[in-house]
């Protein structure tokens, strides 16, 4: 693997929008174009914050004027949308799945409580785009069945199972004023008529013992009706996150049996599907060598064949004391969330955000770097 180029594509500390740009997420579309989605504010998940869209007709070169689709629908609620994980489900059609946050009781509230560590009320939204990401419909509101009991967020774009189910992925957080243990539920909806209706959940990972946090959980759907996924975990017994796990559905994600096993890769996993049984994971390590790094593997992430740095920070950050301290620590990340996109049997388009507020374009064989945000 070897990075082929570099290129900022939205610079934070120029932009109106506001200083801080991060949770970027990128696809390619079947006509070539790529989208780029990204959140703007003053600091992550600000009370005022912003997704922006843009689109890209060559490659990354250069990016459209981005545009901010949902605020005009969300501001005269007291919502934001936070994150926006954009999907092609059939040619010229695209499903965004948003994590949508209620801000009429929370204005200047930070994402969680510090006193509970639960969060201010989230739900799942989606919206649909026919012309390339120009424009976007009015974002609805979907139900996560017993599930909506929680503050929910997705956590990876939508999947197409080999037998034509769309699986959106989501978590549960705990409630801003629950002072009882987090149910944290990895689940997936699922809709069985190209998105109409989600009124399918599956959990793919849940500790009723509470020990476990499966964060971020990540699946991506195989040939075969395959899907495999990826968890940033965290231990509550050791106070901090530990080695990332995955997990394997042989029956296109309607079942997910037992446990969850060890990668061997300690930190935050995005995996990018590329066809038969390989992938490219992209790894956060942020306690460790403190760097994004890429991993490719040929069994679906059983082993790893190679192992390339992306970025690597400055310094690591001091591993948190327990999960208070870890949930604080997130707002003060000034890197992460790798992600990406397929744009060749050999080449992904990836995008993370890194340090003074850039986002930055990187393409190489075996996967493209596509933004970063410095």
């Amino acid at each position: 693997m070897k990075i082929l180029d570099k290129t900022v594509i939205f610079d934070g500390a120029q932009s109106s929008r506001g200083s801080l740009a991060a949770f970027p997420a990128i696809c390619k579309l079947q006509s070539g174009e790529l989208i780029a989605t990204w959140q703007v504010g003053i600091n992550k998940h600000h009370s005022d914050c912003s997704m922006l869209v843009a689109v890209s007709s060559d490659m990354g070169k250069s990016w459209s004027e981005p545009i901010e689709p949902f605020r005009n629908w969300g501001t005269p609620k007291l919502w934001t949308v936070n994150i926006a994980y954009v999907t092609e489900v059939s040619p010229g059609r695209i499903l965004a799945s948003l994590l949508v946050a209620d801000r009429t009781k929370t204005q200047g509230l930070p994402l969680y409580n510090p006193d509970t560590e639960g969060s201010i009320p989230m739900y799942l939204g989606l919206s649909e785009s026919l012309d390339g990401g120009r424009s976007w419909s009015e974002p609805r509101i979907l139900s996560a069945g017993d599930l909506s009991q929680y503050p929910t967020n997705p956590s990876n774009y939508i999947q197409r199972a080999t037998d034509g189910r769309l699986l959106l992925p989501f978590e549960t957080q705990k409630s801003w004023d629950d002072t009882g243990v987090w149910q944290q539920y990895a689940a997936c909806l699922v809709s069985k008529d190209d998105g109409a209706t989600w009124d399918e959940v599956v959990v793919t990972a849940h500790d009723p013992t509470h020990r476990y946090l499966y964060w971020d959980h990540r699946p991506v759907c195989a040939e075969g009706n395959r899907c495999v996924e990826f968890y940033w975990l965290f231990d509550g017994e050791v106070g901090r996150e530990v080695e990332a796990r995955r997990k394997l559905s042989t029956d296109g994600g309607a079942t997910w049996p037992g446990e969850p096993v060890g990668t061997g890769l300690d930190g935050q996993p995005w995996p990018v599907y590329l066809g038969g049984d390989r992938l490219l994971l992209l790894l956060i390590d942020r306690y460790g060598d403190a760097a994004i790094k890429a991993y490719y593997s040929e069994d679906l992430g059983e082993s790893w064949l190679d192992e390339m740095v992306v970025y690597k920070h400055e310094m690591p950050i001091q591993n948190a004391a327990n999960l208070t301290d870890n949930l604080a620590q997130q707002f003060k990340w000034s890197y992460g969330l790798a992600s990406g996109t397929k744009i060749s049997d050999n080449e992904v388009m990836a995008i993370y955000y890194r340090g003074s507020y850039h986002l930055v374009t990187c393409p190489w064989p075996g996967w493209h770097h596509l933004y970063r945000i410095e």
